[in-house]
C-alpha cells in the first residue's frame, strides 16, 4: 500500500474508531495486492483505484465492526456468516480486525470462492468457504439457526435478502444488511 493509500486507510480507521496492529495493516495491504491481481483476470469487483477499494470495500466493510462483540463479550466465540461475499466483503475485513470470530463465507461463484481460498491461505485466515446458493445451504440442518451474525452486502432487494438470511440466524442472532449508503441492522424476532 502506498503511503498516500495508507493515510486514507488509517484516517478511515480513525473515523471508525478501529485500532489495528502492524500485522493487521499488512494483511490489508496483501489483500489489496491480491485483489488487484485477481481482479485483472476475473473481474471480482470491477475497475477501481486503490483508494476506491480502500474506501468502498475495506472501510465500508469495517463500518459494522462497532455492532459486533469483541471476543471477550460473547462466549462461545461468535459465528458470522457472510452471504454473497463476492471478493470477501465484508467478512474478510471483519475477520482481520476480529480474528477470533468464526467466519463462514458463502458465494455461488466458483471463481470468487477460488479467490477466497487463495486469499485466506495467503493471509493465514481460518474460515469455512462454501460455493453454493444461500437457498440451497439454508436447507441443510447444520446451517439452520447456527450463526450469531449474518451479514450481506448488496445481495438483492432488502426483503429478498432478509428472507434468504433469516434461516441461518440463531434465535438471538443479528442480521446486518449493507445496502447502498446505509447499513440496516435487525435483530431476529423484530
Amino acid at each position: 500500500m502506498t503511503s498516500e493509500n495508507l493515510k486514507v486507510f488509517l484516517d478511515g480507521l480513525k473515523l471508525l474508531n478501529i485500532k489495528l496492529d502492524e500485522q493487521q495493516i499488512k494483511k490489508f495491504s496483501v489483500y489489496l495486492d491480491e485483489l488487484k491481481k485477481w481482479n485483472q483476470r476475473f473481474n471480482l469487483i470491477g475497475p477501481a483505484t486503490d483508494e476506491e477499494i480502500i474506501k468502498r470495500h475495506f472501510l465500508d466493510s469495517l463500518s459494522i465492526v462497532s455492532v459486533l462483540p469483541t471476543p471477550y463479550t460473547l462466549h462461545p466465540i461468535p459465528c458470522l456468516l457472510d452471504i454473497g461475499t463476492g471478493a470477501g466483503f465484508p467478512g474478510i475485513p471483519i475477520k482481520i480486525v476480529l480474528p477470533d470470530i468464526s467466519l463462514t463465507l458463502l458465494d455461488s461463484s466458483k471463481k470468487k470462492t477460488e479467490f477466497l481460498r487463495h486469499l485466506c491461505k495467503k493471509l493465514d485466515i481460518k474460515s469455512e468457504i462454501i460455493c453454493d446458493r444461500a437457498e440451497s445451504i439454508a436447507k441443510i440442518s447444520t446451517h439452520q439457526g447456527r450463526y450469531d451474525f449474518v451479514v450481506a452486502r448488496a445481495v438483492a432487494k432488502l426483503s429478498t435478502t432478509e428472507e434468504l438470511c433469516l434461516p441461518f440466524l440463531k434465535n438471538s442472532g443479528t442480521l446486518i444488511l449493507q445496502t447502498g449508503n446505509k447499513t440496516d441492522i435487525k435483530l431476529k424476532g423484530e
